[in-house]
């Protein structure tokens, strides 16, 4: 499956630009003093940062997981906790929940 979002790398950028390459992506809020990010605004744009890639991660880590679950509880694998958390946060990604 692929993804619609702007392809990855992203990064935060100065004044809370989330940018990829040249593209502006997203801003983060709330700025401190001066224009510059203060704590939380940091660590919101560091997670925005992140996000292609940790939703990619969470692809394949689900794919491999549900490969061993599948070989230890073949008829369970589908109704884990986890693996159904794993899909709604990404559907939830992809504007689908």
């Amino acid at each position: 499956m692929t993804s619609k979002h702007t392809p990855e790398p992203w990064r935060l950028a100065d004044h809370g630009e989330i940018v990829a390459g040249t593209l502006r992506v997203g801003f983060v809020q709330p700025l401190g003093k001066n224009g510059i990010l203060g704590a939380t605004g940091q660590a919101n744009g560091l997670l925005m940062d992140a996000a292609p890639e940790l939703l990619a991660a969470l692809r394949e880590a689900l794919d491999a997981a549900k490969l061993a679950a599948i070989h230890e509880h073949p008829d369970t694998a589908d109704n884990l906790p986890w693996y159904a958390a794993g899909l709604a946060a990404i559907a939830k990604a992809e504007g689908r929940s």
